[in-house]
C-alpha cells in the first residue's frame, strides 16, 4: 500500500551556512504523527535555492518516543540516490537535536479550574484631558442618577472579573491628579484617599471609592502610562512563583498619553512577568497610540528589544457604549456583556502562554487533586480542519461567566509561527480524517509525562 506523506512542519532557512543552528520550535503531536508516539515520521533537509528548486541533501525517520527518550540524539541524513550509486557513500551530513520535549497544551479552564486566581487592579485616568468636573462635557461629570462612562466601564468589567477572585477584592488606584494641599501630580494613588487604602470589596466598593476619588482630586497632568504599568509589574513580580495568582492591570483613560517611549518600555519589560494590560478607552479619542501598545500582528518593540509575548488588549468603550445614544435596558445590558467580553478576549491566551513559558501546571493538576476533572476527548465527526475553529460549549461551560468561556474558547493546537528548523512529514492514516487538534479537547494525562500532546524541539 502505498502512502502519501503530509507535510506537518517547515522551516525558514538558513542561509549560506553549511552549519546551520536552527532555532527552538514546537509541532502537535496530532499533527506530527496523529497522536502515535511510537508512529515514525519523515525528516528531510534540503540546500535552499533562491529560484525554489531546492536540492535535496538526506532525510532521515524517527519516533517522538526515540526522540523523547534520548535514543536518537543524532540521525545521520541519508540521500537514497547517492547511496545506491556508491558504496563508499556514508552519509550526507548528521542531524543532532539539542533538546527535545513534551509538554500538554493546558487551557484557561484549566487553570481556573486548577485553583489559579485573577489578580485585579484598575487605574483611573484623573487627567484634565478628561475636562475638568464642573464642565458639562467632562468625562468625569456624573449627572442625578446616571452613570459616567468611567463607572459604566468599572461595572460592566468588574461584574465579571470578581468572580475570579476568590475574595472579589479590587485594587483600586488613580493617575494623573493632584491632592489638596499638593502642587505635584501623582500616580499610582490609592482611590481610598482618606485611608490610603487601594482594597475596594467588589464592585460596588469599587464604584463608591472611585465617586469619592472625585470629591478630592483635583484634575491635573500629563497622563503619564509608565508609572502604572511599572507599578502594576513590581505587583506581578512580587506574586507566588507556583502560577495560583495572575495580575491584570485594567486601564479607564480617555486616551491622551504624554510618555510613549517609556510606556512601550514598561510594557517591553513587563512582557516576561505573570500580567496582562487592559486599556480601555472613554471618550472620542482617535486612540491612535493605544491601538500601538494593542501589538496583536506584530510583538511591541522598543529599541530593538521585543516583547517576550503580547500582554496588552485595547478597546474602544464607544464601540459599545456610544455615549450620547440612549439605550433601553436591554440594549443596555447587551452592550455591557459585549464590552466585558471584548475586554476580556485576550486574557485566556496570555494566561496560558506565561504559564506554558515558565513551565507551570495547574495546581490540582500537580497535586493530582480529584475535583480536577477536565472534558473528554471529543469525537464530533463534523470536526474541521481549520486550526482556528474553537470547541463547542458543553452545558456546563454555558453556566459558567463569559471569561470562562473565552477560556474554553482557546484552541489547543493552534498553528505555531514557522522557526529554523528542518520539514518534518507524517504518512496519513487510511480511511482516517484528520480533524483539527483545535476541535477536539484533549484528555489530560493521570501521571506526569502520559499523553503530552505538543512537542517542543531545540
Amino acid at each position: 500500500m502505498i502512502f502519501r506523506l503530509q507535510l506537518a512542519y517547515r522551516t525558514r532557512y538558513r542561509e549560506q551556512n553549511l552549519n546551520p543552528k536552527w532555532k527552538p520550535f514546537e509541532v502537535h503531536i496530532d499533527q506530527l504523527c496523529y497522536g502515535d508516539k511510537n508512529r515514525p515520521f519523515l525528516i528531510e533537509c534540503y540546500d535552499w535555492d533562491q529560484d525554489g528548486n531546492h536540492d535535496l541533501v538526506g532525510s532521515c525517520t524517527t519516533t517522538v518516543n526515540r526522540l523523547t527518550s534520548g535514543d536518537d540524539v543524532s540521525l545521520s541524513l541519508i540521500h537514497e540516490k547517492k547511496a545506491r550509486k556508491s558504496r563508499k557513500y556514508v552519509d550526507s551530513g548528521q542531524l543532532h537535536f539539542h533538546k527535545v520535549y513534551c509538554w500538554l497544551d493546558f487551557t484557561f479552564l484549566d487553570f481556573v479550574q486548577g485553583g489559579t486566581e485573577l489578580d485585579f487592579t484598575v487605574a483611573i485616568d484623573f487627567s484634565l484631558s478628561n475636562l475638568p468636573l464642573n464642565d458639562p462635557s467632562s468625562l468625569h461629570r456624573i449627572g442625578p442618577g446616571t452613570a459616567n462612562q468611567y463607572e459604566t466601564a468599572i461595572r460592566a468589567i468588574g461584574e465579571i472579573c470578581q468572580f475570579y477572585n476568590a475574595s472579589k477584592v479590587f485594587n483600586g488606584f488613580g493617575f494623573g491628579a493632584k491632592l489638596p494641599k499638593s502642587d505635584q501630580t501623582l500616580y499610582n494613588f490609592p482611590l481610598n484617599i482618606e485611608t490610603g487604602e487601594p482594597r475596594c470589596d467588589g464592585v460596588d466598593g469599587l464604584v463608591k471609592s472611585y465617586r469619592s476619588a472625585l470629591r478630592h482630586v483635583i484634575l491635573s497632568g500629563p497622563a503619564d502610562f509608565a508609572p502604572t504599568i511599572r507599578f502594576a509589574a513590581q505587583r506581578a513580580a512580587s506574586l507566588p512563583a507556583n502560577g495560583s495568582k495572575y495580575s491584570v492591570l485594567l486601564i479607564l483613560t480617555n486616551g491622551i498619553i504624554a510618555d510613549m517611549e517609556r510606556t512601550k518600555e514598561q510594557v517591553v519589560k513587563a512582557s516576561s512577568l505573570p500580567l496582562s494590560v487592559i486599556i480601555v478607552g472613554v471618550g472620542y479619542d482617535s486612540f491612535d497610540e493605544m491601538k500601538v501598545l494593542d501589538s496583536d500582528n506584530q510583538l511591541l518593540s522598543w529599541h530593538g528589544r521585543f516583547a517576550k509575548r503580547d500582554i496588552v488588549q485595547f478597546v474602544q468603550m464607544r464601540n459599545f457604549l456610544p455615549p450620547h445614544r440612549h439605550l433601553n435596558e436591554e440594549e443596555l445590558t447587551d452592550a455591557r456583556e459585549n464590552l466585558a467580553k471584548e475586554v476580556l478576549q485576550e486574557i485566556p491566551i496570555q494566561l496560558t502562554s506565561y504559564m506554558k513559558s515558565r513551565g507551570i501546571y495547574p495546581l490540582s493538576y500537580r497535586n493530582g487533586a480529584s475535583e480536577f476533572t477536565p472534558q473528554p476527548r471529543s469525537t464530533d465527526s463534523s470536526a474541521t480542519s481549520s486550526p482556528m475553529i474553537s470547541p463547542r460549549h458543553t452545558t456546563a461551560e454555558r453556566r459558567i461567566s463569559p471569561l470562562a468561556r473565552l477560556g474554553s474558547a482557546q484552541p489547543t493546537g493552534r498553528p505555531m509561527s514557522y522557526t529554523d528548523t528542518p520539514p518534518l512529514s507524517a504518512p496519513p492514516l487510511s480511511n482516517q480524517r484528520f480533524g483539527s487538534p483545535s476541535r477536539v479537547r484533549r484528555r489530560l494525562p493521570q501521571i506526569p509525562g502520559e499523553q503530552l500532546n505538543q512537542m517542543h524541539i531545540y
